[in-house]
Protein backbone atom coordinates (compact mmCIF):
# COMPACT_ATOMS: atom_id res chain seq x y z
CA UNK A 1 0.00 0.00 0.00
CA UNK A 2 2.84 2.39 0.90
CA UNK A 3 4.54 1.60 -2.41
CA UNK A 4 1.30 2.34 -4.23
CA UNK A 5 0.93 5.71 -2.48
CA UNK A 6 4.56 6.55 -3.23
CA UNK A 7 4.00 5.81 -6.89
CA UNK A 8 0.88 7.95 -6.86
CA UNK A 9 2.86 10.80 -5.30
CA UNK A 10 5.56 10.43 -7.96
CA UNK A 11 2.86 10.46 -10.62
CA UNK A 12 1.48 13.75 -9.25
CA UNK A 13 4.97 15.24 -9.05
CA UNK A 14 6.08 14.33 -12.56
CA UNK A 15 2.70 15.02 -14.17
CA UNK A 16 2.77 18.58 -12.80
CA UNK A 17 6.32 18.93 -14.18
CA UNK A 18 5.00 17.95 -17.63
CA UNK A 19 2.11 20.41 -17.31
CA UNK A 20 4.54 23.18 -16.31
CA UNK A 21 6.64 22.54 -19.42
CA UNK A 22 3.50 22.60 -21.58
CA UNK A 23 2.35 25.89 -20.00
CA UNK A 24 5.73 27.49 -20.72
CA UNK A 25 5.56 26.38 -24.37
CA UNK A 26 1.98 27.63 -24.83
CA UNK A 27 2.86 31.05 -23.38
CA UNK A 28 5.91 31.45 -25.61
CA UNK A 29 3.91 30.38 -28.67
CA UNK A 30 1.22 32.94 -27.86
CA UNK A 31 3.85 35.66 -27.53
CA UNK A 32 5.55 34.54 -30.74
CA UNK A 33 2.32 34.65 -32.75
CA UNK A 34 0.73 37.79 -31.29
CA UNK A 35 3.80 39.85 -30.32
CA UNK A 36 3.27 42.70 -32.85
CA UNK A 37 -0.22 43.27 -31.40
CA UNK A 38 0.66 43.09 -27.67
CA UNK A 39 3.43 45.71 -27.67
CA UNK A 40 3.28 49.20 -26.24
CA UNK A 41 5.87 51.90 -25.68
CA UNK A 42 6.51 50.85 -22.08
CA UNK A 43 7.53 47.37 -23.24
CA UNK A 44 9.58 48.72 -26.12
CA UNK A 45 11.39 51.09 -23.75
CA UNK A 46 12.85 48.08 -21.92
CA UNK A 47 14.39 46.79 -25.15
CA UNK A 48 15.52 50.26 -26.20
CA UNK A 49 17.38 50.69 -22.92
CA UNK A 50 18.93 47.22 -23.25
CA UNK A 51 20.06 48.00 -26.80
CA UNK A 52 21.83 51.11 -25.50
CA UNK A 53 23.44 49.10 -22.69
CA UNK A 54 24.70 46.48 -25.15
CA UNK A 55 26.27 49.24 -27.27
CA UNK A 56 27.82 50.91 -24.21
CA UNK A 57 28.90 47.55 -22.70
CA UNK A 58 27.49 48.64 -19.36
CA UNK A 59 24.85 47.59 -16.83
CA UNK A 60 23.39 51.07 -16.33
CA UNK A 61 23.34 54.09 -18.61
CA UNK A 62 23.81 57.79 -17.93
CA UNK A 63 22.27 58.45 -21.34
CA UNK A 64 18.77 57.31 -20.40
CA UNK A 65 15.77 58.79 -18.63
CA UNK A 66 14.60 55.94 -16.39
CA UNK A 67 11.08 55.91 -14.95
CA UNK A 68 10.50 55.54 -11.19
CA UNK A 69 13.05 52.77 -10.77
CA UNK A 70 16.70 52.54 -11.68
CA UNK A 71 17.20 49.23 -13.47
CA UNK A 72 19.91 47.47 -11.42
CA UNK A 73 18.87 43.86 -10.81
CA UNK A 74 16.21 43.75 -13.47
CA UNK A 75 15.13 42.48 -16.89
CA UNK A 76 17.66 44.64 -18.74
CA UNK A 77 20.38 42.15 -17.76
CA UNK A 78 18.72 39.43 -19.83
CA UNK A 79 17.68 41.62 -22.76
CA UNK A 80 21.17 43.13 -22.98
CA UNK A 81 22.75 39.67 -22.99
CA UNK A 82 20.77 38.55 -26.03
CA UNK A 83 21.41 41.80 -27.92
CA UNK A 84 25.05 40.67 -27.99
CA UNK A 85 24.05 37.76 -30.25
CA UNK A 86 21.26 39.09 -32.46
CA UNK A 87 19.97 42.39 -33.84
CA UNK A 88 16.38 41.14 -34.08
CA UNK A 89 14.34 42.93 -31.43
CA UNK A 90 11.50 40.39 -31.57
CA UNK A 91 13.97 37.50 -31.22
CA UNK A 92 15.59 39.20 -28.22
CA UNK A 93 12.18 39.64 -26.60
CA UNK A 94 11.14 36.04 -27.24
CA UNK A 95 14.38 34.53 -25.94
CA UNK A 96 14.46 36.85 -22.93
CA UNK A 97 10.84 36.11 -22.05
CA UNK A 98 11.59 32.38 -22.12
CA UNK A 99 14.59 32.83 -19.80
CA UNK A 100 12.68 35.11 -17.42
CA UNK A 101 9.76 32.67 -17.27
CA UNK A 102 12.24 29.95 -16.28
CA UNK A 103 13.71 32.31 -13.67
CA UNK A 104 10.25 32.81 -12.18
CA UNK A 105 9.51 29.07 -12.13
CA UNK A 106 12.96 28.30 -10.75
CA UNK A 107 12.64 30.76 -7.87
CA UNK A 108 9.24 29.33 -6.95
CA UNK A 109 10.54 25.75 -7.08
CA UNK A 110 13.59 26.67 -4.95
CA UNK A 111 11.32 28.35 -2.40
CA UNK A 112 9.02 25.33 -2.23
CA UNK A 113 11.93 22.99 -1.57
CA UNK A 114 13.21 25.14 1.29
CA UNK A 115 9.69 25.60 2.71
CA UNK A 116 9.09 21.86 2.90
CA UNK A 117 6.55 21.55 0.09
CA UNK A 118 8.78 20.04 -2.58
CA UNK A 119 5.93 17.85 -3.85
CA UNK A 120 3.94 20.98 -4.75
CA UNK A 121 6.81 22.92 -6.32
CA UNK A 122 5.75 22.40 -9.95
CA UNK A 123 2.13 23.07 -9.02
CA UNK A 124 3.13 26.45 -7.57
CA UNK A 125 5.26 27.25 -10.61
CA UNK A 126 2.28 26.51 -12.87
CA UNK A 127 0.15 28.93 -10.87
CA UNK A 128 2.87 31.61 -10.97
CA UNK A 129 3.39 31.60 -14.75
CA UNK A 130 -0.26 31.08 -15.74
CA UNK A 131 -2.31 34.20 -16.42
CA UNK A 132 -5.53 34.85 -14.48
CA UNK A 133 -6.18 38.02 -16.47
CA UNK A 134 -5.19 39.66 -19.74
CA UNK A 135 -3.29 42.28 -17.76
CA UNK A 136 -1.29 39.57 -15.96
CA UNK A 137 -0.32 38.07 -19.30
CA UNK A 138 0.77 41.42 -20.73
CA UNK A 139 2.65 42.55 -17.61
CA UNK A 140 4.17 39.28 -16.36
CA UNK A 141 4.29 36.86 -19.32
CA UNK A 142 4.91 39.36 -22.12
CA UNK A 143 6.52 42.38 -20.48
CA UNK A 144 8.16 40.42 -17.61
CA UNK A 145 8.08 43.66 -15.57
CA UNK A 146 7.69 42.21 -12.08
CA UNK A 147 9.37 38.85 -12.61
CA UNK A 148 12.66 40.04 -11.02
CA UNK A 149 10.79 41.46 -8.01
CA UNK A 150 8.72 38.30 -7.56
CA UNK A 151 11.75 36.05 -8.00
CA UNK A 152 13.71 38.08 -5.43
CA UNK A 153 10.79 37.76 -2.98
CA UNK A 154 10.73 33.97 -3.30
CA UNK A 155 14.54 33.76 -3.09
CA UNK A 156 14.53 35.99 0.00
CA UNK A 157 12.11 33.72 1.85
CA UNK A 158 14.00 30.61 0.74
CA UNK A 159 17.32 32.07 1.97
CA UNK A 160 15.66 33.07 5.25
CA UNK A 161 14.53 29.46 5.76
CA UNK A 162 18.05 28.26 4.89
CA UNK A 163 19.60 30.63 7.43
CA UNK A 164 17.45 29.15 10.21
CA UNK A 165 18.71 25.63 9.55
CA UNK A 166 21.40 24.02 11.68
CA UNK A 167 24.97 24.45 10.54
CA UNK A 168 27.01 27.61 10.96
CA UNK A 169 28.52 27.45 7.47
CA UNK A 170 25.12 27.17 5.78
CA UNK A 171 23.74 30.01 7.93
CA UNK A 172 26.62 32.36 7.08
CA UNK A 173 26.41 31.51 3.37
CA UNK A 174 22.65 32.12 3.27
CA UNK A 175 22.93 35.45 5.11
CA UNK A 176 25.80 36.61 2.88
CA UNK A 177 23.88 35.87 -0.31
CA UNK A 178 20.74 37.45 1.17
CA UNK A 179 22.66 40.59 2.11
CA UNK A 180 24.09 41.03 -1.39
CA UNK A 181 20.75 40.27 -3.05
CA UNK A 182 18.88 42.71 -0.82
CA UNK A 183 21.42 45.49 -1.34
CA UNK A 184 21.32 45.10 -5.12
CA UNK A 185 17.51 45.05 -5.10
CA UNK A 186 17.36 48.12 -2.85
CA UNK A 187 19.78 50.00 -5.10
CA UNK A 188 17.07 49.90 -7.77
CA UNK A 189 14.46 51.63 -5.59
CA UNK A 190 12.08 51.14 -2.68
CA UNK A 191 9.71 48.61 -4.29
CA UNK A 192 11.47 45.48 -2.99
CA UNK A 193 11.65 47.02 0.46
CA UNK A 194 7.90 47.53 0.47
CA UNK A 195 6.80 44.19 -1.01
CA UNK A 196 9.33 41.89 0.70
CA UNK A 197 11.74 43.12 3.35
CA UNK A 198 9.37 45.25 5.43
CA UNK A 199 6.54 42.65 5.49
CA UNK A 200 9.01 39.82 6.25
CA UNK A 201 10.54 41.69 9.18
CA UNK A 202 7.09 42.63 10.47
CA UNK A 203 5.90 39.01 10.20
CA UNK A 204 8.94 37.63 12.06
CA UNK A 205 8.64 40.24 14.83
CA UNK A 206 4.89 39.64 15.23
CA UNK A 207 5.41 35.89 15.55
CA UNK A 208 8.30 36.34 18.00
CA UNK A 209 6.23 38.69 20.16
CA UNK A 210 3.33 36.25 20.04
CA UNK A 211 5.64 33.42 21.14
CA UNK A 212 6.93 35.53 24.04
CA UNK A 213 3.36 36.31 25.09
CA UNK A 214 2.19 32.68 24.93
CA UNK A 215 5.27 30.69 25.95
CA UNK A 216 7.61 33.12 27.70
CA UNK A 217 10.92 34.71 26.77
CA UNK A 218 13.07 31.62 27.31
CA UNK A 219 10.95 29.55 24.91
CA UNK A 220 10.82 32.39 22.38
CA UNK A 221 14.64 32.53 22.24
CA UNK A 222 14.71 28.86 21.19
CA UNK A 223 11.82 29.12 18.70
CA UNK A 224 12.19 28.79 14.94
CA UNK A 225 11.01 32.36 14.51
CA UNK A 226 13.84 33.83 16.59
CA UNK A 227 16.24 32.00 14.26
CA UNK A 228 14.71 34.01 11.39
CA UNK A 229 15.42 37.39 13.00
CA UNK A 230 18.98 37.66 11.55
CA UNK A 231 17.68 36.96 8.03
CA UNK A 232 14.77 39.40 8.36
CA UNK A 233 16.99 42.20 9.72
CA UNK A 234 19.74 41.45 7.19
CA UNK A 235 17.31 41.80 4.29
CA UNK A 236 15.72 44.94 5.71
CA UNK A 237 18.98 46.71 6.59
CA UNK A 238 20.79 45.68 3.40
CA UNK A 239 17.79 46.64 1.28
CA UNK A 240 17.55 49.93 3.17
CA UNK A 241 21.25 50.58 2.59
CA UNK A 242 20.70 49.95 -1.11
CA UNK A 243 17.84 52.45 -1.13
CA UNK A 244 20.07 55.04 0.56
CA UNK A 245 22.74 54.51 -2.10
CA UNK A 246 19.99 54.85 -4.70
CA UNK A 247 18.77 58.22 -3.41
CA UNK A 248 22.07 59.71 -2.21
CA UNK A 249 24.56 58.47 -4.79
CA UNK A 250 22.98 56.96 -7.89
CA UNK A 251 20.38 59.73 -8.22
CA UNK A 252 23.25 62.16 -8.86
CA UNK A 253 24.68 59.97 -11.63
CA UNK A 254 21.63 58.57 -13.42
CA UNK A 255 18.30 60.09 -14.46
CA UNK A 256 15.27 58.62 -12.69
CA UNK A 257 12.22 59.89 -10.85
CA UNK A 258 12.50 59.85 -7.07
CA UNK A 259 9.60 59.48 -4.65
CA UNK A 260 10.44 62.56 -2.57
CA UNK A 261 7.29 64.28 -3.82
CA UNK A 262 4.97 61.63 -2.33
CA UNK A 263 2.75 62.95 0.46
CA UNK A 264 0.51 61.38 3.10
CA UNK A 265 -3.17 62.11 2.65
CA UNK A 266 -6.54 61.34 4.14
CA UNK A 267 -7.87 57.94 3.09
CA UNK A 268 -10.30 58.14 0.18
CA UNK A 269 -13.14 55.57 0.42
CA UNK A 270 -13.26 55.22 -3.38
CA UNK A 271 -9.54 54.51 -3.56
CA UNK A 272 -9.73 52.05 -0.66
CA UNK A 273 -12.50 50.09 -2.35
CA UNK A 274 -10.62 50.17 -5.67
CA UNK A 275 -7.39 48.87 -4.14
CA UNK A 276 -9.25 46.04 -2.40
CA UNK A 277 -11.37 45.18 -5.44
CA UNK A 278 -8.24 45.01 -7.61
CA UNK A 279 -7.05 42.07 -5.50
CA UNK A 280 -10.15 40.21 -6.71
CA UNK A 281 -9.41 41.22 -10.30
CA UNK A 282 -5.83 39.97 -10.03
CA UNK A 283 -7.11 36.67 -8.64
CA UNK A 284 -9.28 36.25 -11.72
CA UNK A 285 -12.58 38.07 -11.18
CA UNK A 286 -14.14 39.17 -14.47
CA UNK A 287 -16.70 41.93 -14.99
CA UNK A 288 -19.13 41.92 -17.90
CA UNK A 289 -22.25 40.20 -19.19
CA UNK A 290 -23.58 36.99 -17.67
CA UNK A 291 -22.17 34.70 -20.35
CA UNK A 292 -21.09 31.09 -19.97
CA UNK A 293 -17.45 32.12 -20.32
CA UNK A 294 -17.70 34.80 -17.63
CA UNK A 295 -19.64 32.43 -15.38
CA UNK A 296 -16.98 29.72 -15.65
CA UNK A 297 -14.26 32.34 -15.23
CA UNK A 298 -15.78 33.70 -12.03
CA UNK A 299 -16.40 30.20 -10.69
CA UNK A 300 -12.65 29.64 -10.99
CA UNK A 301 -12.08 32.95 -9.21
CA UNK A 302 -14.51 31.92 -6.46
CA UNK A 303 -12.64 28.65 -5.93
CA UNK A 304 -9.27 30.45 -5.72
CA UNK A 305 -10.68 33.05 -3.31
CA UNK A 306 -12.20 30.37 -1.05
CA UNK A 307 -8.97 28.38 -1.09
CA UNK A 308 -6.99 31.51 -0.17
CA UNK A 309 -9.29 32.37 2.75
CA UNK A 310 -9.22 28.73 3.88
CA UNK A 311 -5.40 28.68 3.64
CA UNK A 312 -5.06 31.83 5.75
CA UNK A 313 -7.40 30.43 8.43
CA UNK A 314 -5.49 27.13 8.51
CA UNK A 315 -2.13 28.92 8.59
CA UNK A 316 -3.05 31.08 11.56
CA UNK A 317 -3.96 27.94 13.54
CA UNK A 318 -0.62 26.27 12.91
CA UNK A 319 1.72 25.40 15.75
CA UNK A 320 4.56 27.72 16.61
CA UNK A 321 7.63 27.42 14.42
CA UNK A 322 6.05 26.32 11.15
CA UNK A 323 7.03 27.85 7.80
CA UNK A 324 3.34 27.85 6.93
CA UNK A 325 2.47 30.14 9.81
CA UNK A 326 5.27 32.51 8.87
CA UNK A 327 4.13 32.64 5.24
CA UNK A 328 0.55 33.29 6.37
CA UNK A 329 1.53 36.24 8.54
CA UNK A 330 3.90 37.47 5.79
CA UNK A 331 1.03 37.37 3.30
CA UNK A 332 -1.23 39.31 5.69
CA UNK A 333 1.49 41.89 6.43
CA UNK A 334 2.31 42.26 2.74
CA UNK A 335 -1.35 42.85 1.88
CA UNK A 336 -1.76 45.32 4.77
CA UNK A 337 1.38 47.30 3.83
CA UNK A 338 0.24 47.46 0.21
CA UNK A 339 -3.26 48.69 1.08
CA UNK A 340 -2.00 51.27 3.58
CA UNK A 341 0.67 52.54 1.17
CA UNK A 342 -1.77 53.20 -1.67
CA UNK A 343 -4.64 54.52 0.44
CA UNK A 344 -2.78 56.81 2.86
CA UNK A 345 -0.42 58.39 0.31
CA UNK A 346 -0.82 60.05 -3.06
CA UNK A 347 1.55 57.54 -4.68
CA UNK A 348 0.42 56.80 -8.26
CA UNK A 349 -1.54 53.54 -8.34
CA UNK A 350 -2.64 50.98 -10.89
CA UNK A 351 -4.12 47.52 -10.37
CA UNK A 352 -1.10 45.57 -11.61
CA UNK A 353 1.01 46.77 -8.67
CA UNK A 354 -0.52 44.02 -6.51
CA UNK A 355 0.81 41.14 -8.65
CA UNK A 356 3.93 40.61 -6.47
CA UNK A 357 1.61 40.40 -3.44
CA UNK A 358 -1.26 38.22 -4.68
CA UNK A 359 1.10 35.63 -6.16
CA UNK A 360 1.87 34.37 -2.65
CA UNK A 361 -1.68 33.08 -2.32
CA UNK A 362 -0.66 29.98 -4.32
CA UNK A 363 2.16 28.69 -2.07
CA UNK A 364 -0.12 29.56 0.84
CA UNK A 365 -2.85 27.30 -0.56
CA UNK A 366 -0.45 24.43 -1.27
CA UNK A 367 0.99 24.72 2.23
CA UNK A 368 -2.55 24.49 3.60
CA UNK A 369 -3.18 21.40 1.47
CA UNK A 370 0.06 19.91 2.78
CA UNK A 371 -0.39 20.82 6.45
CA UNK A 372 -4.17 20.78 7.03
CA UNK A 373 -5.61 18.06 9.24
CA UNK A 374 -7.83 16.39 6.63
CA UNK A 375 -9.88 13.76 8.43
CA UNK A 376 -11.21 11.69 5.53
CA UNK A 377 -8.66 9.95 3.29
CA UNK A 378 -6.03 12.69 3.72
CA UNK A 379 -3.72 11.51 0.90
CA UNK A 380 -6.54 11.38 -1.63
CA UNK A 381 -8.05 14.63 -0.35
CA UNK A 382 -4.73 16.44 -0.81
CA UNK A 383 -4.45 15.23 -4.38
CA UNK A 384 -8.04 16.28 -5.10
CA UNK A 385 -7.44 19.77 -3.65
CA UNK A 386 -4.21 20.08 -5.65
CA UNK A 387 -6.02 19.22 -8.88
CA UNK A 388 -8.85 21.64 -8.01
CA UNK A 389 -6.25 24.41 -7.55
CA UNK A 390 -4.40 23.63 -10.78
CA UNK A 391 -7.63 22.99 -12.68
CA UNK A 392 -9.07 26.37 -11.67
CA UNK A 393 -5.86 28.17 -12.64
CA UNK A 394 -5.51 26.36 -15.97
CA UNK A 395 -9.17 26.79 -16.94
CA UNK A 396 -9.03 30.49 -16.13
CA UNK A 397 -5.73 30.79 -18.00
CA UNK A 398 -7.28 29.02 -20.99
CA UNK A 399 -10.11 31.56 -21.02
CA UNK A 400 -7.57 34.39 -20.90
CA UNK A 401 -5.66 32.89 -23.83
CA UNK A 402 -8.88 32.64 -25.84
CA UNK A 403 -9.47 36.36 -25.18
CA UNK A 404 -5.91 37.13 -26.27
CA UNK A 405 -6.41 35.65 -29.73
CA UNK A 406 -8.23 38.78 -30.88
CA UNK A 407 -6.77 41.22 -28.37
CA UNK A 408 -4.86 44.23 -29.71
CA UNK A 409 -2.93 46.64 -27.49
CA UNK A 410 -0.37 48.02 -29.93
CA UNK A 411 -1.38 51.35 -31.50
CA UNK A 412 -2.05 50.91 -35.23
CA UNK A 413 1.34 52.15 -36.38
CA UNK A 414 2.30 49.00 -38.33
CA UNK A 415 1.78 50.70 -41.70
CA UNK A 416 3.85 53.66 -40.52
CA UNK A 417 6.60 51.26 -39.43
CA UNK A 418 6.60 49.64 -42.86
CA UNK A 419 6.80 53.06 -44.52
CA UNK A 420 9.74 54.13 -42.32
CA UNK A 421 11.57 50.85 -42.99
CA UNK A 422 11.27 51.49 -46.74
CA UNK A 423 12.33 55.15 -46.50
CA UNK A 424 15.58 56.98 -45.75
CA UNK A 425 14.18 58.53 -42.57
CA UNK A 426 15.77 57.48 -39.27
CA UNK A 427 14.90 60.20 -36.75
CA UNK A 428 11.35 61.01 -35.76
CA UNK A 429 9.16 62.88 -33.29
CA UNK A 430 5.99 61.50 -31.68
CA UNK A 431 4.08 61.44 -28.41
CA UNK A 432 5.20 58.78 -25.96
CA UNK A 433 2.71 55.98 -26.64
CA UNK A 434 3.34 56.19 -30.40
CA UNK A 435 7.10 56.60 -30.23
CA UNK A 436 9.13 53.78 -28.68
CA UNK A 437 6.76 51.12 -29.95
CA UNK A 438 7.52 52.37 -33.48
CA UNK A 439 11.22 51.88 -32.74
CA UNK A 440 10.64 48.21 -31.94
CA UNK A 441 8.33 47.67 -34.92
CA UNK A 442 11.06 49.05 -37.20
CA UNK A 443 13.59 46.76 -35.48
CA UNK A 444 15.43 49.74 -34.06
CA UNK A 445 15.69 51.81 -37.24
CA UNK A 446 13.47 54.68 -36.07
CA UNK A 447 15.08 56.70 -33.28
CA UNK A 448 12.22 58.59 -31.69
CA UNK A 449 12.32 61.93 -29.88
CA UNK A 450 9.39 61.80 -27.50
CA UNK A 451 6.77 64.29 -26.41
CA UNK A 452 4.46 63.73 -23.45
CA UNK A 453 1.44 61.49 -23.82
CA UNK A 454 -1.47 63.24 -25.49
CA UNK A 455 -4.22 61.20 -23.78
CA UNK A 456 -6.85 59.10 -25.50
CA UNK A 457 -8.54 62.08 -27.14
CA UNK A 458 -5.33 63.96 -27.94
CA UNK A 459 -6.27 66.90 -25.71
CA UNK A 460 -3.20 66.62 -23.46
CA UNK A 461 -0.94 67.37 -26.41
CA UNK A 462 -1.61 71.05 -25.72
CA UNK A 463 0.80 70.82 -22.75
CA UNK A 464 3.72 70.40 -25.19
CA UNK A 465 4.85 73.96 -25.89
CA UNK A 466 7.09 73.45 -28.93
CA UNK A 467 8.74 70.56 -30.80
CA UNK A 468 11.85 70.73 -28.59
CA UNK A 469 9.79 70.43 -25.39
CA UNK A 470 10.67 66.76 -24.90
CA UNK A 471 9.47 64.30 -22.27
CA UNK A 472 12.23 63.35 -19.84
CA UNK A 473 10.97 59.79 -19.52
CA UNK A 474 12.11 56.52 -21.15
CA UNK A 475 14.23 57.98 -23.92
CA UNK A 476 17.86 58.93 -24.48
CA UNK A 477 18.96 61.79 -22.23
CA UNK A 478 20.97 63.30 -25.08
CA UNK A 479 17.75 63.96 -26.99
CA UNK A 480 17.08 66.97 -24.75
CA UNK A 481 20.36 68.67 -25.64
CA UNK A 482 21.25 67.21 -29.04
CA UNK A 483 18.71 67.50 -31.88
CA UNK A 484 18.79 64.87 -34.65
CA UNK A 485 21.34 65.22 -37.40
CA UNK A 486 19.65 64.30 -40.65
CA UNK A 487 16.20 64.00 -42.17
CA UNK A 488 13.33 64.15 -39.68
CA UNK A 489 9.77 62.85 -39.73
CA UNK A 490 6.96 63.85 -37.37
CA UNK A 491 4.22 61.38 -36.46
CA UNK A 492 0.85 62.69 -35.32
CA UNK A 493 -2.25 60.79 -34.38
CA UNK A 494 -5.03 62.65 -36.16
CA UNK A 495 -6.83 63.64 -32.95
CA UNK A 496 -3.60 65.21 -31.67
CA UNK A 497 -3.31 67.78 -34.46
CA UNK A 498 -6.23 69.94 -33.34
CA UNK A 499 -4.64 70.26 -29.86
CA UNK A 500 -1.14 70.92 -31.16
CA UNK A 501 0.40 74.25 -30.14
CA UNK A 502 1.72 74.76 -33.69
CA UNK A 503 -1.24 73.29 -35.60
CA UNK A 504 -1.57 76.30 -37.92
CA UNK A 505 1.94 75.53 -39.21
CA UNK A 506 1.27 71.87 -40.02
CA UNK A 507 1.16 72.21 -43.80
CA UNK A 508 -0.26 69.76 -46.39
CA UNK A 509 2.84 70.05 -48.58
CA UNK A 510 4.95 68.50 -45.77
CA UNK A 511 2.73 65.40 -45.55
CA UNK A 512 4.64 62.31 -46.71
CA UNK A 513 2.42 59.45 -45.48
CA UNK A 514 -1.07 58.99 -44.10
CA UNK A 515 -3.20 56.18 -42.63
CA UNK A 516 -6.70 56.15 -41.21
CA UNK A 517 -5.40 57.27 -37.80
CA UNK A 518 -1.98 58.84 -38.42
CA UNK A 519 -0.26 61.52 -40.46
CA UNK A 520 3.48 61.63 -41.07
CA UNK A 521 5.26 64.85 -42.07
CA UNK A 522 8.81 64.98 -43.41
CA UNK A 523 11.60 67.55 -43.25
CA UNK A 524 15.17 67.65 -44.54
CA UNK A 525 16.52 68.54 -41.09
CA UNK A 526 15.62 69.46 -37.54
CA UNK A 527 16.34 73.12 -38.34
CA UNK A 528 13.86 73.06 -41.22
CA UNK A 529 11.22 71.51 -38.97
CA UNK A 530 11.76 74.18 -36.31
CA UNK A 531 11.70 76.98 -38.87
CA UNK A 532 8.29 75.78 -40.06
CA UNK A 533 6.76 74.97 -36.66
CA UNK A 534 8.22 77.74 -34.48
CA UNK A 535 7.04 81.33 -34.69
CA UNK A 536 7.20 84.32 -32.39
CA UNK A 537 3.73 83.42 -31.11
CA UNK A 538 4.55 79.98 -29.77
CA UNK A 539 8.17 80.19 -28.75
Amino acid sequence: MQSFLKNKKDLLYFSTAAVLAAVHIVIILMIRIRMPYFLDSDMSSELLLSRILSEEHSLMSKNWFYSTELRVLNTQLVYTFFFNFTNSWHRVRLLSDAVLHCLLSGSVIFFCRKAGIRRYSFCNAICAVSSLSVTYFLIIAMGCYYIPHIAISFLTLALAFMSSESGKKKKISALTVLSLLSFAAGAGGVRQLVITYLPLTAAVMILCCNTVYREGLSSARKSAYSALIPAALTSLLSGGAGCIVNSRVLSGIYHFKEWDTIRFKQADPDRISQVIFDFFTSLGFTTGDLTVKNLVSNCCFGILLLLTVWAVSVGLRQTSGSCFRLLTVFFICNTAVFILLYTLTDMPYTARYNFPVIIFSFPLITMAIHEADLKMMPAVSRQILSFILMGSVLIKSGIVHSDLRNFVKTPPVHEVAEFINNSDYRYGYATFWNGNVLTELTNGKAEMYLWRSSGNDGSEFSSTKDPDDLYEWLQKAEHVTSPPDGKVFVLYRKNEIEHCGWKEHILPEDLIFETAEYEVYGFESHDEMMSVYTTDNNK
